[in-house]
């Protein structure tokens, strides 16, 4: 069965060493024997082998939840279809425990100009300051934003509550949920002189 596993993204010297991981079950060790930017396109990639082996609804989101930068580069369609064929049990089950019964008041930083902003993308906080830190920290991109939106808990697909510190919510928001851009200033490095 491993023999089929798609391992473009990692090394050569680190192949055997995902087969194995892949073989026990251990998503992280699997993973991350690639750049965590490609983890997305490894569980893609490998789908089908991950839900046979049970490890799916894991792999996903610890490949949602780890990369040391965004998941823009993977389309919103195919992000789509990973969660919508997803067991929400299992997802949910793979994160921390909900911190309650909800509905919960969220937020997402979101920068720049583009459809890249996905302003209802599914990465959410309850926290204001680390929205408002996501929405900053790629001094490149203009129209800094931070966005807000009341979520029940039905919405909520996974909470990873200790990773990083983000308080992160994977969050599939219906069309009815309101978002709303909120008024305070998202501040940019001022120019002296």
């Amino acid at each position: 069965m491993n023999n089929s596993l798609w391992l473009d993204p990692v090394p050569l010297r680190l192949q055997d060493k995902a087969r194995q991981s892949f073989q026990k079950g251990d998503v992280v060790g699997f993973l991350g024997r690639a750049s965590n930017e490609c983890s997305l396109m490894l569980v893609w990639n490998n789908l089908g082998l991950l839900r046979q082996r049970g490890i799916y609804e894991e792999a996903l989101l610890h490949a949602i939840t780890a990369t040391r930068t965004n998941n823009h580069g993977f389309g919103r369609e195919a992000l789509e279809i990973l969660l919508r064929i997803a067991d929400k049990a299992k997802l949910l089950a793979a994160g921390d425990p909900m911190p309650g019964p909800g509905p919960f008041t969220l937020y997402r930083g979101v920068a720049g100009n583009t459809n890249a902003r996905r302003i209802r993308g599914i990465s959410w906080t309850s926290t204001l300051e680390r929205a408002t830190w996501f929405a900053n920290r790629f001094p490149i991109l203009a129209n800094p934003s931070v966005y807000k939106a009341e979520v029940e808990a039905a919405h909520i697909l996974a909470y990873v509550g200790s990773h990083r510190n983000e308080d992160e919510y994977i969050v599939r928001l219906p069309p009815s949920v309101k978002v709303e851009r909120l008024k305070t200033a998202t501040p940019r490095c001022q120019q002296v002189g």
